[in-house]
């Protein structure tokens, strides 16, 4: 009983994080590649691998995961580059008109701005570069006072209670679908034992 249990808490958990992933992710239009928006980029290597791995770039291509050109939204994508270098001093972005990465001047970030030259596979050491607000670096001096709600990415309370929230509903929902399978089947079963005794009391006595 508690390994069925236990795989039925598994099944409904792995069903409700591609619930979850399909609602943070979507596939965009107008670009000559796919992209993908995304509510953060990866915080570390071993995040980098797992979502590069799911990409499966080819070999003339490289994971990427950069701001867009209204610094609204964080995308992933496979560049057509094997490698992105990146010179210190800029962040970059992706342009939508013609799908090329284009380079923005940090030097004014508070804090942040790549010192040294670096590569794409290596954003997650500049978290400045992809921690946005709404239409701005938060890094950027006049950011903060038009932002009040960072659109870096949803933290670890904010995901247990969604993945709650959501637990919730469709544990709700699969009761009222058993109630109401278990209701129908009772009232067929018990219609149609009625009409068999009224058809045998019919017969015994007419």
């Amino acid at each position: 009983m508690d390994f069925q249990r236990t795989s039925w808490m598994v099944a409904l958990g792995a069903f409700l994080s591609s619930c979850l992933l399909l609602y943070e992710c979507r596939k965009l239009d107008g670009y000559k590649f796919p992209v993908w928006t995304t509510k953060s980029c990866p915080r570390n290597k071993t995040e980098w691998d797992h979502h590069s791995s799911s990409f499966n770039c080819n070999d003339e291509s490289s994971y990427a995961c950069l701001p867009n050109e209204n610094f609204t939204e964080l995308l992933e994508f496979c560049f057509p580059l094997q490698v992105l270098s990146i010179e210190k001093g800029i962040c970059l972005y992706l342009r939508k008109v013609d799908s090329k990465v284009n380079w923005y001047n940090c030097s004014r970030f508070q804090q942040g701005c790549p010192t040294e030259h670096y590569r794409g596979s290596t954003i997650y050491e500049h978290p400045s570069c992809v921690s946005l607000g709404r239409g701005c670096f938060l890094q950027e001096p006049s950011c903060k006072s038009v932002t009040e709600t960072p659109f870096q990415g949803t933290s670890s309370d904010e995901l247990s209670t969604n993945y709650s929230v959501w637990v919730m509903i469709f544990a709700s929902l699969l009761t009222i679908i058993f109630i109401s399978v278990v209701a129908t089947l009772l009232f067929l079963f018990f219609r149609r034992r009625k009409l068999t005794c009224m058809h045998i009391y019919l017969r015994r006595y007419f």
